[in-house]
């Protein structure tokens, strides 16, 4: 068995382990395993999920797990598969669960709450009180980059579809892009304080989900492309490695803090007066010092 054999094999094998794990994964999903998982997601954003939200916000979990599950298997099962010249399409293929997460969450944004006080804010809302300019110049980064990766492709293998096709690793930042200023003007209704938290971190977590998703199917393709010419131009083919490793060490870099305190950034954009443990209970107050 030669060494390309054994590559495409364990490919394969990759790509099956994931199709297992995904049909596991939603069997496994039962209500009360949906409801835990949710609890959990309002504890560590410390916010207060009562009835009323809790089978929203676990469906959106769930589309957030099978999109995490899905662009694994493009990732693993078929981005390796592929031609270059196919490559881009296969890339989107792993961002594209990101703009199915973005479809959902903007549902779950739409959702009416019983009549009552509305509250209101203090100043119109723009994406970046959403999603951290860092994170958008990131993916935005990791597009170009890709973009980028095929143009090379083309000069060196001449396969101009690969440039062509290339335009494609634009379409989930665009996505993000439009989905960040789409929720911006949407309406928040809410009959407390708490219920608007809610909506902020929610919305919060939407687009820098789907912007981690983007940027790593972009990162992905230009690691790709660059062994893909190892063999041509061995020199482009490395630039590319690095590139595709710096946009992978980026991605880990910018997550870190989101991870360990996913409520920070809401709570220090959008809600500065509440302290960092504090949890805003449906009969509390508005906090009006220095809260947007």
């Amino acid at each position: 068995m030669n060494h390309q054999t054994i590559a495409v094999t364990g490919d394969v094998v990759l790509g099956l382990l994931w199709v297992v794990l995904f049909a596991i994964t939603m069997k496994r999903w039962t209500p009360e395993r949906g409801r835990a998982t949710a609890l959990k997601w309002a504890d560590r954003r410390r916010v207060s999920c009562d009835e009323q939200w809790l089978d929203p916000v676990q469906r959106q979990l769930r589309t957030n797990l099978q999109a995490d599950l899905l662009g694994m298997f493009f990732l693993f099962g078929v981005l390796v598969q592929v031609p270059a010249s196919a490559k881009p399409y296969a890339a989107c293929l792993v961002g594209l669960p990101a703009v199915v997460v973005i479809a959902r969450g903007l549902t779950f944004s739409r959702m009416i709450l019983p009549p009552g006080t509305r509250v209101a804010r203090a100043r119109e809302l723009v994406v970046s009180d959403y999603l951290p300019t860092r994170t958008r110049l990131l993916v935005w980064l990791a597009a170009a980059s890709a973009l980028a990766a095929c143009v090379v492709v083309t000069v060196v293998r001449e396969q101009w579809m690969v440039a062509v096709s290339g335009l494609l690793v634009l379409a989930p930042p665009l996505a993000i892009e439009g989905a960040g200023a789409r929720l911006v003007r949407m309406p928040e209704p809410a009959d407390a304080a708490a219920h608007l938290y809610l909506q902020d971190a929610f919305r919060s977590d939407l687009l820098r989900v789907a912007a981690m998703r983007s940027a790593l199917a972009a990162g992905a393709l230009v690691g790709y492309l660059g062994l893909f010419l190892l063999d041509a131009a061995e020199g482009a083919g490395a630039t590319l490695i690095v590139l595709g490793v710096g946009l992978f060490a980026g991605l880990m870099v910018d997550g870190l803090d989101y991870r360990g305190d996913p409520a920070g950034y809401v709570r220090v954009r959008l809600w500065r007066a509440l302290p960092n443990e504090r949890v805003l209970r449906p009969q509390d107050p508005f906090p009006t010092h220095g809260v947007a």
